[in-house]
């Protein structure tokens, strides 16, 4: 039987692998089970969030308070990470998405890049023997940048486009997250 040390050093070793290929299986179940999946939206609704928390659950477990509180002053970093996620990745989606043709999808292009990396991202920290404590104080801190940040982001590429979309339902589905 595999013991929880000898797992967790075989999902840190092929985890790209293991990212990668569920992505690439998602995209053609998504295809061919749409009609499925559009009919049990509130069961798969249900399945994200209960694997999102079994995946942030333990790194939680491991979260020191004491650390936690140390990595609010690691301010380098912080802003790193705030000048990426908010202007460096948003300014790329900005360019890349033109090149998409329409621009609806293109719009889907930049809520996807403008919206930071869930808090699913601790797991990866952990397993990645990152700082669990840094990688929650960034989740933390994006969150609430991100309520006023991303519809604004939306809102200036969508215009620039010329296709309207509804900011008050991303604002309350931001809000509903928090």
């Amino acid at each position: 039987m595999m013991d929880i040390a000898h797992l967790s050093g075989h999902v840190r070793k092929y985890l790209i692998i293991y990212t990668l290929l569920s992505t690439i299986l998602a995209l053609p179940i998504g295809y061919y089970f749409k009609d499925v999946i559009a009919s049990n939206k509130a069961l798969i609704s249900n399945l994200v969030v209960i694997l999102a928390i079994l995946t942030i659950y333990p790194s939680m477990v491991q979260l020191k308070t004491e650390g936690l509180l140390k990595s609010f002053r690691s301010w380098k970093q912080i802003v790193l990470s705030m000048l990426y996620v908010f202007l460096l990745s948003p300014l790329l989606a900005f360019l890349i998405a033109p090149t998409l043709g329409d621009p609806h999808i293109g719009i889907g292009y930049v809520a996807a890049n403008v919206v930071p990396a869930s808090s699913a991202s601790l797991g990866y920290v952990l397993i990645a023997g990152g700082s669990v404590e840094l990688a929650t104080v960034l989740a933390i801190l994006s969150l609430f940048i991100g309520i006023p940040v991303i519809p604004l982001l939306i809102s200036i590429y969508s215009s620039r486009v010329s296709v309207p979309v509804p900011i008050e339902p991303i604002i309350t589905s931001l809000l509903e997250v928090f």
